[in-house]
């Protein structure tokens, strides 16, 4: 077996350097070739010891080969999830099980008057209506259950204006094991207020309609 890439000369100097004043040296990664001809990679750390009377040094060496490649995935993974984030109309967000940001897109300045990096770290629950908090905590009560869910509620724009939204959201496991929320959300402001509309008017034919004596009949003009 052979050590591929042992690192920078200068690193192997400040490694060399720690364990001569007696300190641990920092983990550092190399490549490493089995005697089958696959490469892993490979954590290292030396620890200084007292061998024998002598000053010698205890190395641990760890293969993360699959936990990089995971880290790399997920990277990989994160980026493509922020391109189309960024691209898309809707609000996008990620949060933890406390409901605080972790991510925001670039339409909640859109949205809710607010930069991405401005709402980084706070609750959702800062900027939903009072009304609608306790229904919207039900909601995210469900989706950590593993529920996928969609509801509506209201927003508090930075200029004070209410807006109504409808969210879409799930709950995922990180490779770290915890759990986070991932959100999209949009505007139905206009379409409310056309459905009110509608309803409106609906109710309004129906007033006439039982206030005028008589019978009405619905005729074809074909037949």
């Amino acid at each position: 077996e052979a050590v591929l890439a042992p690192g920078p000369v200068r690193h192997r100097r400040r490694r060399a350097a720690q364990l001569a004043r007696g300190e641990p040296t920092d983990p550092h990664l190399f490549e490493h070739r089995r005697l089958d001809g696959s490469v892993r990679l490979v954590e290292a750390y030396s620890t200084p010891v007292a061998f024998d009377g002598e000053q010698a040094a205890q190395t641990v060496l760890r293969d993360v080969t699959q936990e990089v490649a995971q880290r790399r995935e997920l990277h990989r993974s994160e980026a493509r999830f922020r391109q189309l984030a960024e691209q898309t109309s809707d609000f996008i967000s990620r949060h933890d099980a406390e409901a605080r940001y972790l991510y925001a897109s670039p339409a909640a300045q859109r949205l809710i008057g607010h930069a991405p990096e401005d709402v980084i770290g706070r609750s959702a629950f800062d900027f939903i209506h009072p009304d609608d908090r306790a229904r919207v905590r039900a909601q995210q009560v469900a989706a950590l259950s593993g529920e996928t869910v969609r509801f509506e509620y209201r927003l508090l724009h930075n200029d004070g204006h209410a807006v109504w939204v409808e969210t879409t959201g799930r709950v995922f496991e990180t490779p770290e094991g915890t759990f986070e929320l991932m959100a999209a959300t949009r505007d139905v402001t206009e379409r409310r207020a056309a459905e009110a509309a509608l309803r409106r008017e609906r109710d309004l034919v129906a007033t006439i309609l039982d206030s005028v004596p008589g019978i009405f009949y619905l005729l074809d003009a074909e037949k």
